[in-house]
């Protein structure tokens, strides 16, 4: 499976920190001058495989992850160990994607978490907001569709965010047990959780793993519950008026407090305007017809991109400079 991560083959690309203009700039450490001129000789497709400084590291490193959020700290931690270790300032460190889109509702957490400055372009508020609104709506919409629940878990703005442990142990489970979708099939899992083979070979600690990960599940399960709830008010609703109060219902109760909440506005707006659109074609004189919650997650997603509403952060094509002692993360366009 390819990664964000890899470079394209078909169009090679260079990179040099913010700043750097070859012998030109400050004087330079062997070292520092090493890991520069790989860089460069990555990009270089003309360079002769012999050719280029060496010190014995190794210029391409491998990491294995499962999902964007692991991927995400991978590099973070690989930049902040060059920093740490390494002594190479945050502001020649840059991180770099072909698109920032599945990373960037995780890059104020990830970062943050670690105490690493950074510079991002896909690092809004109002990307965060409104993409976790989104992932609500299609965990609901979608019937807990495994795929959208671990999304809407591992987003900073879900109003009660679980643990990196818990999600990363749901995940794991949820695999194990090829939970697809459906709430009866997660009211399961702690089922499930039981039955899992020892996950060590001493007595005591392998019993200890599964009575915490049956609680972990439970826990889970009592989360999921909840939204389960909110699914089935959402299912009695059936004009855009009433989906539109809902939804704002539902944003104010699972969702953090935000000052960037504009965004979800302009989305339940567009889906009001909606209804009165298509009443104003039926007359007066006719009913609206029900909407379907299925209906209204689509048209919502349509109205984040009509309204012009960041949903996962742009893509900028890069970092212009940087100002400060900060890691850039950027996208990189095809």
């Amino acid at each position: 499976m390819e990664s964000p991560f890899d470079t394209p083959t078909d169009s090679p690309r260079s990179f040099a920190p913010a700043g750097f203009r070859g012998a030109a700039g400050p004087s330079r450490s062997p070292e520092r001058e090493g890991w520069i001129g790989r860089l460069r000789k990555l990009g270089d497709p003309r360079a002769p495989a012999g050719e280029g400084p060496h010190d014995g590291k190794p210029a391409l490193e491998i990491v294995s992850t499962q999902g964007a959020p692991a991927e995400l700290r991978a590099a973070a931690l690989r930049a902040l160990s060059l920093h740490v270790r390494g002594g190479i300032p945050l502001e020649e460190i840059a991180i770099v994607a072909r698109s920032l889109e599945p990373y960037a509702p995780f890059l104020e957490t990830t970062f943050g978490g670690l105490g690493i400055p950074f510079t991002s372009s896909a690092s809004s508020t109002l990307a965060r907001d409104a993409g976790a609104f989104l992932a609500l709506l299609g965990v609901l919409a979608k019937d807990f569709e495994r795929g959208a629940v671990m999304d809407l878990l591992r987003r900073p703005a879900f109003a009660s965010p679980p643990s990196t442990a818990d999600v990363d142990r749901w995940d794991r489970l949820s695999r194990t047990a090829r939970i697809v979708s459906g709430i009866s099939d997660w009211r399961d899992l702690p089922d499930c959780a039981e039955r899992l083979p020892p996950e060590s070979s001493d007595v005591e600690k392998a019993r200890a793993r599964r009575e915490e990960n049956v609680r972990s599940a439970a826990r889970l399960v009592d989360l999921l519950d909840a939204l389960e709830r909110e699914r089935g008010r959402w299912r009695e609703t059936k004009t855009f008026e009433e989906h539109g109060a809902f939804l704002r219902d539902l944003a104010r109760k699972h969702l953090k407090p935000s000052d960037s909440a504009q965004g979800i506005e302009r989305i339940i707006r567009a889906i009001e305007a909606a209804g009165k659109v298509r009443q104003a074609a039926l007359g007066d004189s006719r009913k609206e017809p029900a909407v379907s919650m299925e209906d209204v997650e689509q048209l919502a997603r349509t109205a984040a991109e009509m309204e012009d509403v960041p949903i996962r952060g742009e893509d900028a094509g890069g970092c212009a400079s940087s100002m400060s002692c900060r890691l850039a993360v950027s996208g990189t366009r095809r």
